[in-house]
């Protein structure tokens, strides 16, 4: 019990910093992405400037369900805040779990309208995005 009482407070309180610090790691790295878009939606290709929308951080594997990725740069892009709520809300909530299998088959199903006059090579290329981001993640998970 005297050993519980010396060293139970100490490491909730490590634990306890170690989840602030996690909450400032997530946000940075969601910063970053927003600032490396440059205004553009990394999924649609349309700039901010031209379409005047708001542009969210999405995570392709939710911070949640996978707190080990919540911070790596490769789990995350920046998107649309109308196309980022339409996913949320085709998977039945953002409090649903997501994975970046869910938004390749999202873009399948409304890539038509994602991608402006069916740009195959826009589609083309976030494929590819996505399918690299899967392989890297996946391996740490």
């Amino acid at each position: 019990m005297k050993v519980i009482s010396e060293y139970a407070p100490k490491a909730l309180g490590t634990l306890e910093k170690h989840e602030q610090d996690r909450k400032k790691r997530i946000d940075a790295a969601m910063e970053r992405v927003r600032k490396q878009a440059k205004g553009k939606c990394q999924l649609t290709g349309r700039r901010q400037s031209v379409d005047k929308f708001d542009l969210e951080v999405h995570h392709l594997f939710d911070k949640c369900t996978y707190p080990q990725l919540a911070d790596i740069e490769t789990n995350l892009i920046a998107i649309r805040s109308d196309v980022h709520a339409h996913f949320h809300q085709w998977m039945g909530g953002s409090h649903v779990s997501c994975t970046v299998e869910d938004m390749e088959r999202y873009i399948e199903e409304f890539g038509a309208s994602l991608f402006s006059g069916n740009d195959a090579e826009r589609a083309v290329l976030v494929a590819q995005r996505l399918s690299n981001a899967k392989k890297m993640l996946r391996a740490l998970l």
